[in-house]
Order: C-alpha cells, then sequence, then structure tokens
C-alpha cells in the first residue's frame, strides 16, 4: 500500500515539476528576461570601431560581469565569445542584422532582441525575441554539468545539442526546418520542451541518432500544443536510416516522445512558403517565421505585434505624398437658349376708307379743289 501511495505522489510530484517548468516558470523566465537591466558598464560593439562604438576585440577586453552589449549591425569579420558572466546581449533597436556568431560560456546570460547568425550557448541562459540561424547547445562544456536554457518568442532554424544532460524549454517559437538537417537534433539525455509553437521542416522534424536506442538515454522530446509538419516526415533514425516516422505513434517508436495539448499534423502557411523542399534558403528571412491567415492555429508561434525585429520589419514604410488629382473644372451649365422669334408679319398700312360722295372729275378719287 505505500508502496503504491509513494509511486502515486512520485508521478504526480513529477507532472508538477513538469507543468512548472513548462508553463509558470519558462513566463517568469521570459519575463525576467525582457526586464533584465544589469548594473554594470554598458559596451556598444560593431563591424568596425567609429566614434563610441568599440571593435569586437576592444569590448571583450571590457566586457565584465554584468555588462550590458549593445551589438550595431552590419557583417561581423569574427565571433563574439563571452566569457563573464550575467552579461545583456541585445541589440540597437534598429530590427536589422547582426550577421554574427556568438559564443556564450558566462553563467545567467540574456540574449534580447537580436537577429543573429548562430548562438551557441554552453551555460544557462535566456533568449527572448530574437532570430537566429542555428542554436547550439553545450558544443564545449565542463565535465559532468548540466544546462537548462530557455527560449521565448523566437525564431530558428535549428536546434542542437551535443551535450548528455540538457533541458531546453521552448514556448511561442517557429523552428523552421529550411537547413539539410533535421530542425532537431536528438540524442543522449537531451530533453527538449516545446510549447505553443511550430515546428516545420522541408525534409524531416527530428534527426534521432542511434545511439538513443541503447536504452541508456533519458532524452525525451516533448510536443505541447504545436503545429507539427515535415515534407519527408516527422522523424528519421540517422542520417542514412530508411527508419522513418510520418505520425505520432511511429515517432514514439523511434524515441521517447510526448504528445500533448492540441499538438496537430498539418503543413502551415507562411508569408513565403519556405517549407517547398525544392527551394533553398541560407538566410534567415524575418517573414520566414510570420503564419499566414490560411495556417492552422495561426495564434501560434512567433507573437508579430510585440516582436521587437518582426514589428520592426513589418512596420509600413513612410509613403510619399500622394501627387494631387488633376481634375477638369467643373463646366458651367449653358443658360437655356430662347426659341426663335417668329418673324413678324408685316402690317399692311391702313387704306382710309373710301368716301361715300360722288366725284365726277374722273382724277381717280381725288377730291375736287373746294370752290370760291
Amino acid at each position: 500500500m505505500r508502496a503504491t501511495t509513494l509511486s502515486i505522489l512520485m508521478a504526480v510530484l513529477s507532472f508538477v515539476c513538469s507543468y512548472s517548468l513548462l508553463g509558470v516558470s519558462i513566463e517568469a523566465k521570459a519575463k525576467l528576461g525582457r526586464e533584465y537591466a544589469p548594473k554594470g558598464p554598458v559596451i556598444k560593439c560593431g563591424p568596425k570601431a567609429e566614434g563610441d562604438i568599440l571593435s569586437v576585440s576592444q569590448a571583450m577586453a571590457q566586457l565584465k560581469p554584468g555588462s550590458t552589449l549593445i551589438l550595431t549591425p552590419g557583417r561581423y569579420t569574427t565571433a563574439i565569445p563571452i566569457t563573464v558572466d550575467k552579461v545583456l546581449i541585445t541589440g540597437d533597436d534598429s530590427g536589422k542584422k547582426c550577421d554574427v556568431n556568438i559564443t556564450v560560456s558566462g553563467r545567467d546570460c540574456v540574449l534580447r532582441g537580436l537577429w543573429i547568425g548562430n548562438l551557441i550557448a554552453n551555460r544557462d541562459i535566456i533568449v527572448v525575441d530574437s532570430l537566429f540561424d542555428r542554436f547550439i547547445s553545450g558544443r564545449t562544456i565542463v565535465k559532468n554539468e548540466s544546462l537548462d536554457q530557455y527560449i521565448y518568442n523566437t525564431g530558428i532554424l535549428s536546434v542542437i545539442s551535443y551535450l548528455k544532460d540538457t533541458k531546453i524549454f521552448m514556448k511561442q517559437c517557429v523552428v523552421m526546418g529550411l537547413l539539410s538537417s533535421s530542425p532537431i537534433g536528438y540524442d543522449g539525455n537531451l530533453r527538449i520542451t516545446i510549447a505553443n509553437s511550430v515546428v516545420a521542416s522541408k525534409k524531416t522534424v527530428v534527426d534521432i541518432t542511434e545511439s538513443h536506442l541503447t536504452g541508456k538515454g533519458k532524452g525525451k522530446l516533448t510536443l505541447d500544443n504545436c503545429d507539427v509538419y515535415g515534407a519527408f516526415g516527422l522523424g528519421k533514425l540517422g542520417h542514412h536510416s530508411e527508419k522513418v516516422a510520418f505520425t505520432f505513434k511511429e515517432l514514439k517508436r523511434l524515441a521517447t516522445v510526448s504528445i500533448k495539448g492540441e499538438t496537430i499534423i498539418k503543413k502551415p502557411s507562411f508569408v513565403i512558403d519556405a517549407l517547398d523542399p525544392d527551394k533553398k534558403y541560407y538566410y534567415i528571412k524575418p517573414r520566414m517565421f510570420i503564419p499566414a491567415g490560411d495556417s492552422p492555429k495561426k495564434d501560434r508561434g512567433i507573437d508579430v505585434d510585440t516582436h521587437p525585429i518582426l514589428s520592426k520589419y513589418l512596420s509600413p514604410l513612410p509613403q510619399p505624398p500622394a501627387k494631387p488629382v488633376h481634375t477638369q473644372p467643373p463646366v458651367k451649365p449653358k443658360p437655356p437658349t430662347r426659341p426663335p422669334e417668329k418673324p413678324k408679319t408685316p402690317v399692311k398700312p391702313k387704306v382710309p376708307p373710301k368716301s361715300t360722295e360722288k366725284n365726277d372729275s374722273g382724277l381717280g378719287g381725288i377730291p375736287d379743289a373746294p370752290e370760291e
């Protein structure tokens, strides 16, 4: 009896903890990331040093724990290594791309409002309101160290983990697999939870390595209230294996996968049809992460209205003033014409009445001269 009760309590505790990590905790982490304002020095960094903007080497020399690193847009020639703790890495509010790769090895850093290339996160990190190519977790890490990494309201082309004990929590995101590999690499003890998001690929969604089937790994993929689509299937075992899953049931046979909420399999429509297998995209375009009106559950994924990059990218450009339309002046109506007057008939002169007196003069009616 006690054993049964204990097992029930452990199951309930496990559920509560998982809900807390997915629901309450990630929302709290997102809030923390958006409000984080360290009190250390503020450093501006750009592709080249000019004015108050430092080069990468100059900025890294001045970076201290608790600094704010503001990146200006442009193409950087070197990667940015963050080795100190509690650094806020953010953009300059222009909404433009910083074409640079960032490696974060400092603890408890926050990346906010950035459009970059690849992000390599070797420690715990919070990422909010950003766009980037790859999120690479734990490429170089201290042995036996575990990670808790949070990603919120962000667009990514792929999520890759090299660490055996990593927990990645994602919410309100779009994972758009446009590269040659699947957008999610799944191996070892990786535990990744994706909620209220769109996960789609022009290949397969999940790439599962052979080592996951040895029984030693504790990895788990949880999809909660997501739209999921793969042009060539949901999951694939290894890069060259013929074992492919096209349904959630088949995916569960390949690896430990949990399906929750209203998770559906349906091709989402985007403003740019980035899921066409014949099209090749190598660089992020913000519109790739915007579901079109006919997408299933189009309220999932990135919040376009509040996202600092998409909202700026999609803001209407100032329009030139409209040219005045030249219209013909109104034609004044002509006064009504009078009908032509009828010609007057000539008036015949009045003929005096003939005299009734006799006229014997024989002069045609001329009266005789009066007598004297």
